[in-house]
């Protein structure tokens, strides 16, 4: 992405209240690089918006059978599937590989405005969210994950990072705009595969816890 970011990005910008079934994606390769004239690492969060190969953000919405292949995205919030996943059902999901999840992009979110605060209200203290499958997950049900991703923010920003095999930051309740109760929620049958046939473990890198 080049020029300011006005919106989410993927294959899909947004899917909101609807169904993604039987999508496969394959050499996948999106970049967002820093575009801002006057550097102000103050404001930079709220400059990005999430980023997927599927979508950059899925609300209120079911996605299955999807699988990922040789997909390599750099953003300060992102995910295979999206960047931000919110009140939806994820699930029988394969990223196993050649997946990569990073970041250069050094970001300050000193002003409240981390990556993705442009569409949300709410607060956090990190900057950065990246993970195998999702950047941030609120109330989502995963079920049936095979993950296996590089997931690395290689900025230099003194802002903590959240980085997740499957979801950089994961949170089930505490947000105003929660649409579920949290005793619902479902976490079933996830894994994070370790190596075999040469590949590699999942491996988590870089930023400050």
């Amino acid at each position: 992405a080049s020029g300011a970011m006005t919106q989410p990005v993927g294959f899909f910008g947004s899917i909101e209240k609807h169904e993604a079934v039987n999508v496969n994606f394959k050499n996948v390769r999106m970049v967002v690089s820093d575009s801002r004239a006057d550097r102000d690492v103050a404001e930079a969060g709220a400059d990005y918006y999430p980023v997927g190969a599927l979508a950059g953000y899925v609300w209120m919405s079911t996605v299955r059978r999807v699988s990922f292949q040789d997909v390599d995205i750099q953003a300060p919030v992102a995910g295979a599937l999206a960047g931000n996943i919110s009140a939806s059902t994820v699930s029988d999901i394969t990223a196993n590989d050649d997946i990569l999840i990073h970041n250069v992009l050094e970001l300050s979110n000193e002003k409240g405005n981390f990556a993705g605060s442009t569409l949300f209200d709410w607060g956090s203290r990190y900057s950065v969210f990246l993970g195998g499958i999702a950047g941030f997950a609120f109330q989502v049900d995963f079920k049936n994950l095979t993950v296996r991703a590089k997931v690395q923010d290689s900025s230099s920003a003194s802002t903590p990072s959240a980085l997740g095999g499957v979801a950089g930051l994961y949170a089930y309740a505490g947000y105003a705009d929660a649409t579920v109760d949290s005793s619902s929620i479902v976490l079933d049958n996830i894994k994070l595969d370790s190596s075999d046939s040469g590949k590699a473990y999942t491996k988590i890198a870089g930023g400050s816890a």
